[in-house]
């Protein structure tokens, strides 16, 4: 049987979430949403787990309420929530840029990577990643290749290009340390639905 052409390894870059909100809130002027708040507290008994009972049937019948866990399950709520709004929102700049600057602007995909257990449950962070090459096993005790290091300075150029205050460009502007090289399986990496007008670059 003739072997799968579908790349086992992606190579490419994630961009920082600080960088991304420093690139559409001060560069573009986006208003996002707020960032997780450390000091959050349960606003009921509903969203602490409880479902209204009484301190003495909740001793029985469920774990003591952990504040530290509730706040890291809010904490992946908001962030993932911003991850979409981030990749979102820099599509919206895609759509809008000029054909010939948007020809050279990858779309953002997702990658999905494990963090924390609670219990039994493993929860998954979502991160916004550049998609730059693809290989074998090889690519996993490699760093970038030079086709990945021209791959994410078109990226950089290219969004770059749409902030025209040059002001805004020099504080907001995406810069190489804003991306961290990762290669991961193929099937970690999530890739966005196309339209027609979309189709026009993918790494």
């Amino acid at each position: 049987m003739q072997a799968s052409s579908v790349p086992e390894y992606r190579s490419g870059f994630v961009i920082k979430d600080e960088a991304l909100r420093r690139y559409l809130g001060e560069g573009h002027g986006f208003e996002l949403g707020p960032l997780f708040d450390e000091n959050l507290e349960p606003e009921s008994d509903s969203d602490s787990g409880s479902d209204g009972e009484s301190e003495e049937d909740r001793t029985a019948t469920q774990q003591p309420f952990d504040l530290a866990s509730w706040r890291l399950e809010m904490r992946q709520d908001v962030e993932q929530g911003l991850s979409l709004e981030y990749t979102s929102t820099m599509r919206y700049l895609r759509r809008q840029a000029p054909e010939d600057t948007r020809k050279r602007l990858v779309m953002l995909h997702a990658l999905f990577v494990k963090t924390e257990k609670l219990g039994e449950r493993q929860l998954v962070a979502r991160r916004v990643f550049i998609p730059t090459g693809s290989g074998g096993p090889e690519r996993r005790r490699s760093g970038p290749s030079e086709l990945d290091k021209e791959h994410l300075q078109v990226f950089i150029e290219g969004y770059n290009s749409l902030i025209q205050d040059a002001a805004r460009l020099e504080s907001a502007g995406l810069r190489s340390e804003d991306f961290q090289f990762i290669v991961v399986p193929e099937n970690a990496v999530s890739i966005p639905m196309f339209n027609r007008q979309e189709l026009d670059v993918r790494f």
